[in-house]
């Protein structure tokens, strides 16, 4: 699930997806205007300011991902608002984990404004799948 600004919501939750199978985890995302938070790994972000301009464009990203294998909502919750995670035996295997993030990205040079955008979704994915993946390196 992505819980991101509608402008973006549906390519980041495409990148995610690619970015994470690319590290050998297969996601199936959830309509986050469902209201669906269940799920392996859920990305909110919490702050998306692009500020583009043909020739120098900037912006930043911040966000928060949690991870939970076996879709455990009160894992996903806890990780993302920063509390501790309580595992339960009678719940089956737990792999859990969470990220908090941020980058700033600037250029310079002719840029379009979808191209900008489209740096900005493959940072954000690229980022998520790498540090969530690289918490399990023996998954």
């Amino acid at each position: 699930m992505v819980d991101a600004p509608e402008a973006v919501r549906d390519d980041l939750t495409a990148a995610l997806v690619a970015s994470f199978a690319e590290r050998g985890v297969t996601l199936e995302p959830a309509d986050a205007r469902e209201g669906d938070a269940e799920g392996p790994v859920v990305v909110v972000v919490d702050e998306w300011d692009s500020r583009w301009n043909p020739v120098a464009p900037s912006g930043s990203v911040t966000w928060r991902a949690a991870f939970d294998a076996g879709g455990h909502e009160r894992h996903v919750d806890a990780a993302l608002s920063g509390g501790p995670l309580v595992f339960d035996s009678t719940d089956g295997p737990d792999l859990a984990g969470s990220v908090e993030a941020s980058v700033e990205s600037a250029g310079t040079g002719v840029v379009s404004r979808p191209a900008y955008r489209d740096h900005l979704v493959g940072v954000v994915a690229d980022a998520t799948a790498e540090q969530v993946v690289g918490q399990f390196p023996d998954r």
